[in-house]
């Protein structure tokens, strides 16, 4: 139960620092510059359609939801060490999500790793929303009566994770990800929306370097890659200030398919 309580906590901090964020101050960080980014092979210098010079998307997840079907991997990790100290500091939340807009079904299976308040073991759960029924599986077992906790599980989504980017503008860049016609877009750090990085005004934002792809045809993002390396910021909610490199990954994949998505295995 220990356990239990523990990953709740963990996923409850995803919504923690929710607000924009009082500015950092800047230390000359490296700019986002995708024209240096060997993200694939087919890169060729084409704009995207009329109307998209530039996007707004206060989550990386936005327009999922009228898709009839659609799975994305995502990641965020910090390692670093407690500011003005040589004590390790790291923590990761890695998920797989899925969701079925004709069966109102959602999936989420997730790996937690909290090197900030415990031993860093991993926490696996899987959590599926279907209609209104909920499960939740930990350690291969089924959770009775845990309605409330399966819920808050199955809600992890990038959005909560990741964030979004206020203003982003394109680039002649276009590329097929994940089997999807995708334009490349820049973006300012300063318009980067990170709900799980909280800043004061003695943090700063050393460098940052990362990628933003958006797929007009389902109007949806499909990869978004970003690096931070920061000083003096509070991660997942921490009680003391950090110094290390946050790294966010989201790849999205099987859109516009009726993903299957059912009864996990023991409930």
């Amino acid at each position: 139960m220990a356990r239990l309580r523990l990953f709740i906590g963990l996923c409850g901090l995803l919504t923690l620092l929710g607000c924009r964020p009082r500015e950092p101050q800047m230390a000359l960080p490296t700019q986002v510059d995708l024209a240096a980014l060997a993200t694939t092979q087919f890169l060729t210098q084409e704009s995207p359609p009329g109307g998209l010079d530039s996007l707004a998307l206060p989550s990386i997840e936005v327009g999922l939801d009228v898709l009839e079907g659609w799975r994305y991997e995502m990641l965020m990790s910090f390692e670093g060490v407690f500011a003005r100290t040589t004590r390790r500091a790291w923590a990761s939340t890695r998920a797989e999500v899925s969701g079925n807009l004709l069966t109102s079904a959602r999936r989420v299976v997730a790996t937690i790793e909290d090197g900030l308040r415990s031993d860093g073991q991993p926490i696996t759960y899987e959590a599926v929303l279907l209609g209104r029924d909920v499960f939740l599986v930990r350690d291969g077992a089924c959770l009775q009566g845990a309605d409330e906790d399966a819920r808050a599980a199955a809600a992890l989504g990038a959005g909560s994770l990741l964030g979004g980017v206020r203003q982003a503008f394109s680039l002649p860049r276009r590329a097929i990800l994940n089997s999807l016609e995708s334009y490349g877009y820049r973006f300012d750090w300063r318009e980067l929306i990170l709900p799980n990085i909280g800043f004061s005004d003695e943090s700063q934002v050393l460098a940052v370097s990362g990628e933003l792809w958006y797929a007009p045809q389902y109007k949806v993002v499909s990869r978004y890659y970003l690096t931070l390396e920061l000083e003096n910021v509070r991660v997942f909610g921490s009680s003391l200030p950090l110094t290390g490199t946050a790294i966010l990954r989201y790849d999205l994949m099987e859109v516009g398919q009726a993903v299957n998505i059912s009864v996990p295995f023991g409930c």
